[in-house]
């Protein structure tokens, strides 16, 4: 169905923009207000002053998600980057075994009391993949997904190989549910070339990689075009390792060459969510696939009163707008569905 500016969810977005020629700049300032040609910032006004996105990080220490919801706790260390693990170091001074994977007793239900949409990051404290979990508790927790469809939840995890027995839309036989994003945690290139693989095998509505801690180079570039979503970041505490500032700067490049939105955590330092030697250009890329919109301005439109050549009205309120033939809707304004006779195309990544 053609869309139209009004069918964007109001908020903040970072636009990736294409060029061709034949686009007038001033027609392009006007509607876009922009003032970099490459990559903006604009803001869909409606009256409101609210966004209708969620604020990351507005209920969880961790900048790209809303909230956390751990049905069990308790985790088994599984490659490097879980070396210097937050929930080992928490648990321990809870006089708690960080290794003792346990069902919790208090928020195992958390989501279903939550009634406005939340990003949730699920599992934070243990794998939602862990084999401790096979043992129905899984089973209860993707109910609980089932039964709250406004909720989005970011399943991350070290242990894709586990991803495929343990979906439940390939035991239905049905799409994915669309409330899920699959992730897989890599820190070298090592356990990109593992895990990324096994992520791609699986069918998903949203599929996202977290490159934190980076603890070395890491070439995305041969999985960048199945990807919807990259996190990257040094690793934060006592017992930091280093990250060389050019690994994550050019996972932000390859991320920007190929248009996939890219978040940019943290350097490595004490406490998490630092900038630290990261420098403003980078350390401005917070996209999430809520934020995050595809702009590709294409060629003048084609209309049944309107040559190929004539020139733009000066205001999208002219007294004769013009209609596009193929969707019935006015040229001006911006469409998601692609059609093909309009000037600016627009493709949001979720």
């Amino acid at each position: 169905m053609p869309g139209t500016l009004a069918s964007i969810p109001e908020g903040k977005y970072s636009v990736i923009l294409s060029m061709s020629s034949g686009v007038p700049k001033k027609w392009r300032e006007r509607l876009l207000s922009a003032d970099d040609l490459d990559r903006l910032e604009i803001l869909y006004q409606r009256g409101t002053g609210r966004t209708g996105l969620p604020e990351m990080g507005k209920h969880s220490d961790i900048g790209w998600t809303e909230a956390t919801w751990n049905p069990w706790t308790g985790c088994r260390k599984k490659s490097p980057g879980c070396t210097n693990c937050y929930m080992f170091t928490e648990k321990k001074q809870y006089g708690q075994d960080p290794t003792r994977v346990a069902r919790s007793k208090t928020t195992f239900r958390d989501p279903l009391k939550w009634k406005n949409r939340t990003v949730i990051f699920t599992c934070s404290w243990s794998d939602w993949f862990i084999e401790e979990a096979d043992d129905g508790w899984r089973a209860e927790a993707w109910e609980i997904i089932r039964q709250t469809p406004q909720h989005i939840y970011q399943i991350l995890t070290k242990r894709p190989e586990r991803m495929l027995e343990h979906l439940p839309w390939i035991t239905e036989g049905t799409a994915p549910w669309p409330n899920v994003w699959l992730g897989v945690s890599v820190e070298t290139q090592r356990y990109a070339d593992e895990r990324i693989p096994l992520l791609l095998q699986a069918p998903a509505a949203l599929r996202f990689i977290s490159c934190e801690p980076t603890l070395g180079p890491i070439d995305l570039r041969p999985y960048l075009p199945d990807l919807d979503w990259i996190i990257v970041g040094g690793e934060s505490g006592a017992k930091r390792r280093p990250m060389e500032l050019p690994w994550l700067e050019q996972i932000v490049r390859d991320c920007f060459a190929y248009e996939r939105p890219i978040f940019v955590k943290q350097d490595v330092a004490l406490k998490p969510g630092q900038q630290g030697r990261i420098p403003d250009e980078v350390w401005k890329f917070k996209e999430t696939p809520l934020n995050t919109v595809r702009v590709t301005f294409d060629k003048h439109p084609v209309a049944a009163d309107a040559g190929p050549d004539e020139p733009l009205p000066e205001d999208e309120e002219a007294d004769e707008p013009i209609f596009c033939p193929a969707c019935g809707s006015r040229r001006f304004l911006v469409h998601l569905n692609g059609c093909e006779n309009w000037q600016i195309k627009v493709e949001k990544n979720w």
